[in-house]
């Protein structure tokens, strides 16, 4: 969740202080470490999901009030942190947002592996921090930017390979 935490500082910062290259440079790397946490966030979703598919048995109502206990830890800890980085001092961004984007994140993450939803926050606080959070968003020239996104893509050929040339 601090991925996120950083995304609302740093996209803040990229407008106060315009696309100066320094910022620029930031920015970047921010936004490359968010799509790496992103991706990390997705493959252990991936595996909860199959593990609850091949052993039902291990999800037990303990573990699912133990996932619960260290969830609500996390978002207090979250919370206090966000809290701290900001110190009331970004316009528009209060304790309250902040609170509720952290406490919307953390229901997305336990409804993403089939678990109920802990807070009462249904509804994204903070929706310009996904138009930040947008991977593939070209906003640069393309010869003159950076690769960010080493998606792969296939090919299809319709041309018949056994003719001869």
């Amino acid at each position: 969740m601090i991925a996120e935490e950083c995304d609302i500082v740093c996209s803040i910062w990229k407008h106060i202080a315009g696309y100066s290259s320094g910022v620029r440079l930031t920015t970047l790397l921010e936004h490359q470490g968010q799509r790496d946490e992103v991706t990390h966030l997705l493959i252990y979703q991936n595996m909860i999901k199959d593990l609850k598919k091949e052993r039902p048995d291990l999800f037990t109502t303990q573990l699912i009030e133990e996932v619960e206990d260290m969830f609500k830890e996390a978002v207090e800890l979250e919370t206090a942190w966000g809290k701290y980085i900001t110190d009331g001092e970004i316009l528009g961004l209060t304790d309250k947002l902040i609170e509720d984007y952290i406490k919307y994140l953390a229901n997305q993450r336990l409804s993403k592996v089939g678990m109920q939803p802990l807070y009462l926050v249904n509804e994204n606080p903070l929706k310009w921090v996904d138009d930040f959070a947008k991977f593939n968003d070209q906003r640069t020239n393309f010869f003159e930017g950076n690769v960010t996104n080493y998606t792969k893509g296939s090919l299809t050929f319709e041309d018949d390979w056994d003719r001869d040339f």
